[in-house]
């Protein structure tokens, strides 16, 4: 986009600039800031634990039933965050 402006410019071209950016800034103006602010980044898959971060000695709670509650959370964390995009979609789609 700023090579097509600086070509204009070279051209002298400064109608068809101030039009591209009334026409950006109308754009900008339709975007409801509320929405962005509330729109959640996609989870994060837990780390699977290494052979290094278990101790052997038969803990009661072992590492790997912590990385497995983490694993279940962060399914159920990416299905609602998937579904929310859906939703999203289909109000956007119809606006």
């Amino acid at each position: 986009m700023l090579l097509i402006y600086i070509r204009q410019i070279r051209r002298n071209q400064w109608s068809q600039i101030a039009s591209q950016l009334k026409q950006n800034i109308k754009l900008f103006d339709r975007i409801d800031e509320s929405n962005l602010c509330k729109e959640q980044k996609r989870p994060i898959e837990p780390e699977q634990k290494g052979p290094e971060e278990f101790c052997g000695s038969g803990c009661q709670r072992f590492v790997l039933d912590f990385y497995y509650e983490e694993l279940e959370q962060y399914e159920k964390d990416l299905i609602e965050w998937v579904t929310e995009l859906d939703e999203n979609e289909e109000k956007n789609e119809q606006s």
